[in-house]
């Protein structure tokens, strides 16, 4: 072997044994610091996966889909940041939750998943790319956000009876319920080997019968056995636009025991008849006052989140060091991830519905 061969094939080896390494240290690259916490290129390219495989499984129509996709590096970063904020300052005020706790959110995140047995949490776990251990990981990352969130975010929403009740009454038409009514019919069948004539007579029997007191019930078990009509059909309650037009202006403006005329629709001609009638109402307030309060209290705990994590930005150390190439628009300013804040309220509500 000539010396240049050697040289060359040394050469080769060289770059063969080094490439494992050399692949190890791009991904161990620090992309995002944060005070004293890293976000490494294999935190990011792992995040984006999961986010890319959402993305691609979710009913988006295919240019939402692709425009989520066109910003999925920015987003992904934009979420690090967030987590890496929160996290800091979870360290800065020495919270860590207990093993038990950890255990305690893992099972309700499995159940919340509808996940029953080992099995199933192997598959699911498998399906999205994670251990058990970088499960137990998130999970605990979670709980610590959340606790951040209750205990820093939550305590600035305050929220008083009063401003419940401006809500209620600003927005009454949120809490108004529409005029519905509870429906039954016989249908006088077109398949019957009736003539027309004679099934509009038989719809007038029927409805001679209801206004004389007889029910429904006993009149479609009766005319069911000739094959004249269909059985009984409770409709319930109906709204307006559950029913095709012409059946509900039959019914519409008619009292609780009304009978309908014939209407010619799908099937035969209907004889309907309402049950009960519910006019339009607004709720009261003691019966809406929890869900003001959480939609409310929702809403404000977002606004507080932005200029918390602005305030968390503008006291941190950020630095961002080789920026991947598919997140080259993302800023220190952007504004806060939405998935971090709907995550940790997540978190916040299900350890208040564990208490």
């Amino acid at each position: 072997m000539s010396r240049g061969t050697m040289r060359r094939s040394i050469c080769t080896l060289l770059v063969l044994l080094c490439a494992p390494a050399l692949a190890a240290m791009e991904s161990n690259r620090i992309v995002l610091r944060v005070n004293d916490r890293i976000a490494t290129l294999f935190d990011y390219e792992k995040r984006r996966d999961e986010r890319l495989r959402a993305i691609q499984q979710s009913d988006l129509d295919p240019q939402s889909r692709a425009e989520l996709i066109d910003q999925i590096g920015v987003e992904v970063m934009a979420n690090m940041l967030d987590e890496l904020l929160i996290l800091s300052r979870a360290d800065q005020i020495g919270y860590r939750p207990t093993q038990d706790e950890v255990d305690i959110a893992v099972e309700r995140a499995k159940r919340n998943f509808g996940i029953q047995n080992d099995e199933q949490f192997a598959q699911a776990l498998e399906s999205s790319g994670m251990t058990a251990e970088s499960f137990r990981e998130q999970v605990e990352n979670n709980l610590r956000v959340s606790q951040v969130m209750a205990q820093e975010v939550q305590r600035r929403v305050l929220l008083e009876e009063e401003d419940l009740r401006r809500y209620y009454y600003e927005n009454q038409e949120q809490f108004t319920t529409p005029e519905r009514v509870r429906l039954q019919e016989i249908v006088v069948l077109e398949t019957s080997d009736l003539t027309a004539d004679e099934r509009s007579a038989l719809a007038q029997e029927l409805i001679d019968a209801l206004e004389g007191g007889e029910s429904m019930a006993d009149l479609a078990d009766r005319y069911a056995e000739e094959g004249s009509t269909s059985g009984l059909v409770e409709l319930g309650w109906i709204q307006r636009g559950d029913l095709d037009s012409s059946l509900e202006d039959a019914v519409w403006d008619l009292p609780a025991g009304g009978t309908s005329a014939p209407v010619d629709g799908r099937g035969g001609l209907h004889v309907l008849q309402v049950l009960e009638r519910e006019e339009s109402a607004v709720l009261p307030f003691s019966e809406v006052a929890d869900e003001i309060d959480g939609r409310e209290r929702t809403r404000l705990m977002g606004e507080e989140y932005e200029g918390y994590l602005t305030e968390l930005r503008d006291s941190a150390y950020i630095r961002i060091a080789h920026l991947p190439e598919d997140a080259q628009g993302f800023r220190i300013q952007e504004t806060a991830s939405r998935l971090t804040f709907e995550d940790a309220l997540a978190e916040v509500e299900d350890a208040d519905s564990e208490r």
